[in-house]
C-alpha cells in the first residue's frame, strides 16, 4: 500500500474511532429500579413491561438499563443486591418505581407497609442514588385494572417522599388511571397480558405505558425533554 493511501486509511480509521468514543461518552444512561409491570419480559411468557419499551420513545443518546425484576419489592431488590447493582452501573437517572409487591399481605416476605419500611427504603434509594451522582426519579406504581385499589397507600407514599426529598416525579398511578378511565371496557383487552391479569400488560399495552413514562419524565426532568422522539 501506497505511504499516501495507508496514512489516508490510518486517519480514516481514527476519525472512526474517535466518534465512536465521543458518541459513546454523549450517551446518557437511565436504569430502572422496578417490579415486573416495568421488567423485561420474553417469550412463551405472555407478560411485557414498559421498561423494556422506554427506549423506544427517546433517540440513540438514551441507554436503558433495565434492572426491573418480577417479584420485586423495595425490600428484596435490596437484599437481592440489584440496587447496588444500579446505582455501580453509573447512571445519569435512576427510575424508582415499586409497590405492587409491597403490596402483598403482610404474610409475604416481600411486604412492606407503605407509610414504614417502603417509605424509608425509597428515602435511602434516594440518598444512595444522590451520593453516587446520580439522579433519581420517583414513580408511583402503575395501577392495577381492578376496582379495589390497594396500591392508593403506596402512591401516596410516593408523592409524599418526593415532596420531602424534592425528587423529580412521575405520577404514574394517576397516568395510568386516567388512560384506564379513556379506556373504559376495552382496557383490559387491550392492555392485559391475559383476560384474568389485571396488573401486567401484553406488548401494545407495555409501549402504551412506556409513552405515559416518558412523556411524564420530561415533564419531571426538563433536560431529558430534546430527546424524545415525538
Amino acid at each position: 500500500m501506497k505511504p499516501r493511501v495507508l496514512f489516508v486509511t490510518i486517519l480514516a480509521v481514527a476519525l472512526f474511532v474517535f466518534s465512536s468514543g465521543a458518541s459513546a461518552m454523549n450517551n446518557i444512561r437511565i436504569s430502572i429500579a422496578g417490579d415486573s409491570t416495568a421488567a423485561t419480559w420474553t417469550d412463551p411468557h405472555p407478560e411485557r413491561g414498559w421498561g423494556q419499551y422506554l427506549g423506544e420513545c427517546f433517540d440513540r443518546e438514551i441507554q436503558i438499563d433495565n434492572l426491573a425484576k418480577p417479584g420485586a419489592s423495595t425490600k428484596t431488590f435490596l437484599r437481592d443486591g440489584l440496587w447496588v447493582k444500579a446505582v455501580a452501573s453509573r447512571p445519569k437517572y435512576i427510575l424508582i418505581q415499586f409497590g405492587h409487591n409491597d403490596s402483598h399481605t403482610s404474610d409475604h416476605p416481600e411486604h412492606t407497609d407503605a407509610d414504614g419500611l417502603y417509605s424509608e427504603l425509597l428515602r435511602r434509594f434516594v440518598k444512595d442514588a444522590r451520593a453516587a451522582g446520580a439522579v433519581p426519579v420517583l414513580l408511583t406504581p402503575v395501577q392495577r385494572r381492578s376496582t379495589v385499589d390497594t396500591l392508593l397507600p403506596y402512591a401516596a407514599a410516593v408523592r409524599r417522599v418526593a415532596n420531602e426529598t424534592h425528587t423529580p416525579l412521575v405520577d404514574l398511578h394517576e397516568l395510568s388511571g386516567k388512560l384506564y378511565a379513556e379506556l373504559g371496557a376495552s382496557a383490559q383487552t387491550e392492555l392485559g397480558a391475559t383476560q384474568t391479569d389485571h396488573a401486567h400488560f401484553n406488548q401494545s399495552g407495555a409501549r402504551r405505558i412506556a409513552r405515559l413514562v416518558a412523556q411524564g419524565l420530561i415533564q419531571a426532568v426538563p433536560e431529558l425533554r430534546p430527546h424524545l422522539i415525538k
